[in-house]
């Protein structure tokens, strides 16, 4: 094996991570979790969250509009899509699930890459050498952070080194080669490669341990095993990308296509979030987010363009009131943003920085530290 096959196998891994030891700077979190799952792609907040008693909904999107009678209707203007019977319904209905519709950032970029940065940087930079979430790290001193991706994102690069693993190929490359012949061929090649590869022999152990606790543990979805892990190592901030590309152009169906796809595909990982966590839901906020919404009318191919205005949803077992905060008065085109999409009416970061002040208790320095220039208008308990 030579060098560029080793590498390969490495990268397919994701990076190595270490088991963290658990310190606090005072009682900031202590045992409460935070979750921040970004729908990369701009998700449609109109389908899922749907204002069917408005006219305009239908007029503008009448190939790709949710049916009336089809529905979740949760109060007397919008209804859910009916994919998330077994989640967000549910979080919903146990007040634990806050819709924010017409959320968004002061960015105007249409380009997945610059909303996607300047989402992730939290300062209303679209160039940062760190993003908000390692800042958040770096002001609480805490070690047990990680990121279920195959690569760091920009939401936690930064001063403080972060852990990261990519659960679907974990386990997929390590085992295949002669672990002592690989490691002697390593130290050839590089020492602090031998030392990541040694990382990574030591935490397929920990995973050895889930197997013998949690019978197929292997055969679990990568939603149920990132919630166990959680929970098994006490993490207590988390990142996760559901890997899917939410930019949906074409073709979709209320009942199936593209966005019925990952529909389906987020109401399960919800759900198998929730079911690994365990009791730990009940100390856990998780922040589901995208970079944009999508415009108010469908095009010509059954999509939709970039928007602005999106849907940001807070849900956990901290969250002890379901609401929609905000609200839809109309998606008249003369009155839409640039005559095209919803308005932002609740800035993402102002959104976060309530949950780190009424959740976790993060004095006001620390968070403008975190988020910049922000007026705290807010007060989301």
């Amino acid at each position: 094996m030579n060098k560029r096959e080793f590498l390969k196998g490495i990268t397919l891994l994701g990076s190595s991570f270490i088991l963290p030891n658990i310190t606090f700077a005072n009682d900031i979190v202590k045992d409460k979790k935070f979750i921040y799952i970004f729908l990369r792609g701009g998700m449609d907040g109109l389908t899922l969250l749907n204002p069917y008693a408005i006219d305009e909904y239908y007029k503008y999107r009448p190939n790709i509009a949710i049916p009336k009678k089809k529905t979740i209707k949760i109060n007397d203007k919008f209804g859910l899509h009916p994919v998330f019977e077994k989640s967000l319904l549910k979080f919903y209905e146990d007040n634990n699930l806050i819709f924010i519709p017409r959320a968004g950032q002061e960015n105007n970029s249409r380009s997945h890459f610059q909303a996607q940065d300047a989402m992730e940087y939290g300062n209303n930079q679209i160039k940062s050498n760190d993003g908000f979430l390692n800042r958040l790290v770096q002001t609480m001193h805490l070690q047990n952070s990680m990121s279920f991706t195959s690569g760091l994102p920009e939401i936690f690069k930064g001063k403080v080194r972060i852990n990261n693993i990519f659960l679907p190929t974990y386990y997929s490359n390590i085992n295949q080669y002669n672990k002592k012949e690989l490691s002697m061929n390593l130290s050839r090649i590089n020492p602090s490669i031998e030392d990541n590869y040694q990382n990574i022999l030591k935490n397929n152990l920990f995973f050895e341990t889930l197997e013998k606790k949690y019978t197929n543990f292997k055969s679990r979805t990568n939603g149920e095993k990132i919630g166990i892990f959680i929970r098994e190592t006490n993490t207590n901030i988390s990142f996760i990308d559901t890997g899917h590309n939410w930019d949906t152009h074409t073709l979709y169906e209320p009942t199936h296509g593209k966005l019925f796809n990952l529909f389906s595909m987020l109401n399960e990982t919800l759900v198998d979030l929730k079911k690994g966590l365990g009791s730990e839901w009940n100390n856990t906020t998780i922040v589901i987010n995208t970079e944009f919404g999508r415009g108010i009318k469908e095009n010509g191919a059954q999509g939709t363009e970039h928007g602005k205005g999106g849907l940001m949803m807070v849900t956990g077992g901290h969250v002890k009131q379901s609401r929609i905060l905000g609200d839809i008065n109309n998606l008249k085109l003369e009155d839409a943003f640039e005559e095209r999409d919803l308005h932002v009416e609740f800035d993402y970061r102002e959104v976060i920085a309530s949950i780190f002040k009424n959740h976790f208790n993060i004095p006001k320095d620390k968070i403008d530290f975190v988020l910049p220039g922000l007026t705290h208008q807010l007060n989301i308990s």
